[in-house]
């Protein structure tokens, strides 16, 4: 899945550069904190932003060693051609909260992570968004 988090990460620092922002940067800690909600989803059935363990994308970030200001969270969940990378971007471009993430100036690190479950064909994505202290 390595693959498709690599597209999301072009795909939202295109669309940032396109729209004059700075591109994010990418960290691994928030790369790890967005694979463990997007397992946790795949595994767990986990929704709402909200782990299975109750955490919340605050305290699974905090989790990987990473310390921030304030932090943000999307996720998308896609079957079949709804499960690409690109159906993923356009459905969180489309959508004012989740747009609003990807374009915000006070962010400046970003981690996306992906998994995918046969057993359903569903495709779990995250994106963690922080600012670091």
């Amino acid at each position: 899945m390595v693959s498709y988090e690599n597209s999301i990460v072009s795909l939202v620092n295109q669309k940032r550069v396109a729209e004059g922002r700075v591109a994010y940067r990418v960290d691994t800690r928030l790369r790890a904190a967005a694979r463990v909600y997007s397992t946790d989803m795949a595994c767990n059935g986990a929704r709402n932003h909200i782990g299975s363990d109750g955490s919340t994308a605050a305290e699974r970030i905090a989790a990987q060693g990473y310390s921030f200001w304030y932090n943000g969270e999307n996720y998308y969940i896609g079957w079949g051609s709804r499960g690409t990378p690109q159906a993923a971007f356009n459905w969180w471009i489309n959508s004012v909260p989740h747009y609003n993430n990807i374009m915000h100036t006070g962010f400046q690190e970003f981690g996306v992570g992906v998994m995918y479950d046969p057993s359903t064909n569903l495709y779990f994505y995250t994106i963690e968004f922080a600012r670091p202290r």
